[in-house]
């Protein structure tokens, strides 16, 4: 299968954060559209997307103290630039939308206790 790594246009989230606390949250709001985007590519085979979804993700980790949300996403990255590569891929997009699920739930509970 022929892997296509081009970019799909410009993306509409913000890797770099905004000013204020919310811009995590916000961001961890937008995860689960993310993995709707990094799985619909992964079932089409776009590659392509994949590496280009993943690396914003992990560019945006990074940028947001988020630092499992960047470990997972470079995995994935790093999983879409090897050729004939797609179990391994989809495996790792797999355990990203698990530590996806795990940083949105720890936010969840961190911001619960800040204001009790």
């Amino acid at each position: 299968m022929a892997r296509s790594h081009a970019k799909q246009g410009p993306h509409r989230w913000p890797t770099q954060p905004p000013q204020g606390a919310t811009a995590q949250g916000r961001l961890l709001d937008n995860l689960p559209a993310r993995m709707d985007q990094l799985v619909e590519a992964a079932l089409q085979e776009n590659w392509g997307e994949v590496l280009r979804v993943s690396e914003l993700l992990a560019e945006a980790g990074r940028n947001h103290d988020l630092p499992q949300l960047a470990e997972y996403a470079d995995r994935v990255q790093n999983e879409a630039s090897k050729p004939n590569n797609e179990l391994e891929i989809k495996r790792s997009i797999v355990r990203l939308i698990s530590a996806c699920g795990k940083t949105r739930t720890s936010h969840r509970t961190h911001q619960t206790l800040a204001v009790e």
